[in-house]
């Protein structure tokens, strides 16, 4: 199931990307005994509320104000989002603490992206930890349009996988966020050790019910996010196994994570079937 993936370089003198051999799961995950500690499904749910609240309001804020409306899954009608409120997903197997670590981290980088717009427009700022004078409450722009830009690459990657499956007259990935919040989780694993390699653990890590589990990763150096974007789906798209995966007509729902370091990219692409 897992095997050594190989690199392949990219026509650039300044880019390359490398991509792992893809991963395919059916129905059937292993028992694990709970360590000690165990997280709650509590646990989980009341982080799972807390982001779909977070994202709404972000989309509200961006459809208010018209900025990063690339990002709103739906996009925006008369200042609106046109989906409204984000749902959040369903998970009724055993948490672990891994689970709860992606959550939190991802709850935090919300959370500041909240609070940077708060402060850049001026709005709800009373609820900004210590106020928007102080420069540990004062947005970095360029922090700002990093975390911005990563959610938009991660929706861009998302719309490539669709636009391709649409080209072949294949039904379309529903966006899942518990996907997204494993892909983020490994993408960020990766990142932070080095080691590109496929998560051993992803399919205990989906949300329960799946039939069928797939996972693509790509790496890509020495260019910016928009581009690497486009190289990494271009070698994903022109390896048979990758391609496989994200034109395969018994996945019906997709998660992309993405973790960067200076020039370093690291992508992750989850796909499930659920009935």
């Amino acid at each position: 199931m897992f095997r050594v993936g190989r690199c392949r370089a990219i026509a650039s003198v300044v880019a390359f990307a490398c991509i792992l051999v893809p991963v395919l799961a059916d129905t059937g995950a292993r028992a694990q005994t709970a360590p000690a500690n165990q997280p709650t499904l509590e646990d989980i749910a009341v982080r799972d509320t807390l982001i779909a609240d977070q994202e709404t309001l972000l989309n509200a804020y961006r459809c208010l104000f018209n900025i990063d409306t690339h990002v709103v899954l739906g996009g925006c009608t008369d200042g609106h989002p046109t989906l409204g409120r984000t749902l959040p997903g369903a998970f009724t197997s055993t948490p672990t603490r891994q689970d709860i670590a992606v959550r939190d981290n991802l709850i935090a980088d919300l959370e500041w992206l909240l609070n940077a717009y708060r402060c850049q427009f001026d709005i709800d700022t009373e609820i900004v930890p210590d106020g928007c004078n102080t420069p540990s409450a004062q947005p970095d722009p360029p922090d700002l349009e990093t975390q911005a830009e990563i959610i938009a690459a991660e929706t861009e990657m998302a719309q490539l996988v669709n636009e391709l499956r649409q080209s072949l007259n294949l039904a379309l990935l529903s966006y899942n966020i518990e996907l997204a919040n494993v892909a983020r989780g490994w993408s960020q694993t990766m990142r932070d050790t080095g080691q590109f390699v496929h998560n051993p653990f992803y399919t205990l890590q989906y949300p329960p019910e799946w039939q069928r589990a797939g996972e693509n990763l790509a790496t890509v150096s020495g260019t910016t996010l928009q581009e690497a974007i486009q190289i990494a789906f271009a070698s994903l798209a022109t390896s048979p196994g990758h391609y496989a995966n994200m034109i395969n007509p018994d996945f019906n729902q997709l998660g992309i994570g993405i973790a960067i370091q200076g020039s370093s990219v690291w992508i992750t692409q989850n796909f499930a079937y659920y009935p």
